[in-house]
């Protein structure tokens, strides 16, 4: 039993340090300025950068060190103390409710993988007649000549772009993309349909209007 005992508490030291290592190097990663665009055809293409998965991941991470520590509750024996287990729920309540928990935890860490998935999905296409928001299984085309303003909405913690008008109007959450990508996305979008930020934008809300043709 003292060999069991001390196995799995070797065991848990290892996992803290190797959680420990991986986190660490997820910060580092998240913290790098990095951009994530590739030309093609001079099309320039956006996607989520390295620094955004590793916050997902960071993120996604932390959701599952309740799992782990449940887990490690329920399969490796921690004390054979019997004052100890004396005070503590009788094993098959504990089991319940430990399996419970389980569920719980389980669910929130897929809701995370799922959302973090979504929006690792994010891309964004710059050509030089249009931009092409990807959203989901379809793509929404936009011509320079149909984004007469875009605004840049900095509320809280929002950094979403929204430009067009009626079917063709669209969003971008700019929170998708690396901090030098958002920036180029800015630029590019704004010199091509021959944007100008207006007197009248706010710091919480950049706004912009044609003031000349796109430019071919």
């Amino acid at each position: 039993m003292e060999d069991n005992l001390a196995r799995n508490q070797r065991m848990r030291s290892f996992l803290t340090v190797m959680v420990s290592v991986t986190m660490v190097w997820l910060i580092w990663v998240m913290g790098q300025r990095t951009s994530a665009y590739q030309v093609a055809n001079e099309d320039i293409i956006f996607t989520p950068g390295k620094s955004i998965l590793a916050y997902y991941l960071f993120i996604f991470l932390l959701s599952l060190l309740p799992i782990f520590r449940i887990l490690s509750l329920m399969v490796l024996p921690t004390t054979k103390d019997k004052k100890l287990e004396s005070t503590t729920l009788p094993k098959g309540k504990q089991r319940s409710a430990q399996t419970i928990a389980l569920m719980v935890f389980l669910s929130f860490a897929a809701g995370v993988a799922g959302y973090g998935y979504e929006a690792m999905q994010a891309r964004l296409t710059i050509t030089a007649s249009s931009v092409v928001v990807h959203e989901g299984a379809g793509n929404r085309t936009i011509s320079w000549d149909d984004i007469q303003e875009m605004s840049i909405d900095l509320q809280g913690n929002q950094q979403m772009v929204h430009f067009g008008s009626g079917n063709n109007a669209a969003n971008i959450d700019l929170k998708q993309f690396n901090g030098m990508d958002r920036v180029l996305i800015v630029r590019e979008i704004t010199k091509l349909a021959g944007l100008q930020k207006l007197n009248r934008s706010t710091p919480r809300l950049l706004i912009y209007r044609r003031i000349k043709a796109p430019t071919e």
